[in-house]
C-alpha cells in the first residue's frame, strides 16, 4: 500500500488545525515575547516550523544520496530552534511553518514508494520506514503541542477530539501491532497530560500489548508520571 494519499491527508489535517490556533489568537498573544523555557504563541509555531523543515531537509538529502546528521540531543535541538526563531516576525515565523508543510509533502510526492516503506532502505533510520518520520515530525509532534495550548485556554473538549481524530487516523496507516501500539501509547501520553487518568490507563494498556517494546520506556516516561499509583496502571506491570 502506498501511505502517501492518506499521510498527506492527515499532513493537511494536521496543518488545518495550527492555522486554526494561529487564526484565535489575540494580538497580545501574538506580540509576546517567550523564553527557552517559558514559549510565546510564536515560540510554539516556531518549534513546529523547525522540526517540519528539518525533516522535510531530510528527506531531500536522503533523495540525493546524502544524509544528515542526527539529533543527539533533542532539548539541545529544540533550544537551538528556539534561538532560530525568537527574533523574526511572527509573518516570518508563520510563513517558515507553512514552508515547512509544503517541504514535507513536496518531499513525499517526490520520493519513491519503496523509499518510503522500506525499513532497511536508509541507515540513519535505524530500522524504522521513512513515513514513519514524516507522520512524528508533521502530524503526532504538531498536533501534542497543538493540543496542549488548546488545552491552557480551557479548551479540552476541542484537544481531545484533536488527538482522538489523529489517533484514528494514524493507525489506518499501518495496520501492524508494534504501528498501532505506538499510536495508542501517543494517545495515552496527551490523555495522561490532560489529567484523564482512567481512559489513560485503557489505551496505556492497549499500546503495552501491541508493543511490548514500550514496556521498558513507560516506567520511565514522564508524560504518564500522573499514572503512577493508580491501581490500573500498578496492574499493568505486575507480571
Amino acid at each position: 500500500m502506498d501511505v502517501r494519499p492518506k499521510l498527506i491527508e492527515l499532513l493537511e489535517c494536521t496543518q488545518h488545525e495550527e492555522e486554526a490556533f494561529v487564526a484565535q489568537l489575540t494580538a497580545q498573544e501574538r506580540e509576546r515575547v517567550g523564553k527557552v523555557n517559558d514559549w510565546s504563541a510564536k515560540d510554539l509555531i516556531g518549534h513546529l516550523a523547525g522540526w517540519k523543515l528539518r525533516m522535510a531537509d531530510q528527506m531531500a538529502a536522503l533523495s540525493r544520496g546524502e544524509n544528515k546528521r542526527d539529533v543527539e540531543d533533542i532539548d539541545a535541538e529544540n533550544a537551538l530552534i528556539w534561538s532560530e526563531y525568537c527574533d523574526r516576525s511572527w509573518e516570518d515565523v508563520v510563513q517558515a511553518s507553512s514552508l515547512g508543510h509544503r517541504g514535507l509533502i513536496d518531499g513525499l510526492q517526490a520520493m519513491l514508494v519503496n523509499d518510503l516503506h522500506d525499513a532497511d532502505r536508509f541507515e540513519s533510520q535505524k530500522g524504522q520506514p521513512l513515513w514513519r518520520s514524516v507522520a512524528g515530525n508533521g502530524c503526532t509532534h504538531p498536533m501534542m503541542h497543538l493540543a496542549e495550548a488548546h488545552l491552557k485556554r480551557g479548551q479540552a473538549a476541542r484537544a481531545k477530539a484533536m488527538m482522538e481524530s489523529l489517533s484514528e487516523g494514524l493507525a489506518q496507516l499501518d495496520a501492524s501491532p508494534r504501528w498501532v501500539g505506538v499510536v495508542r501509547y501517543n494517545l495515552a501520553c496527551y490523555l495522561a497530560l490532560a489529567g484523564e487518568t482512567n481512559r489513560a490507563v485503557e489505551i496505556l494498556g492497549d499500546a503495552l500489548r501491541l508493543h511490548p517494546g514500550l514496556i521498558e520506556w513507560s516506567r520511565q516516561d514522564t508524560d504518564l508520571t500522573s499514572l503512577h499509583g493508580l491501581p490500573g496502571y500498578e496492574r499493568l506491570y505486575a507480571s
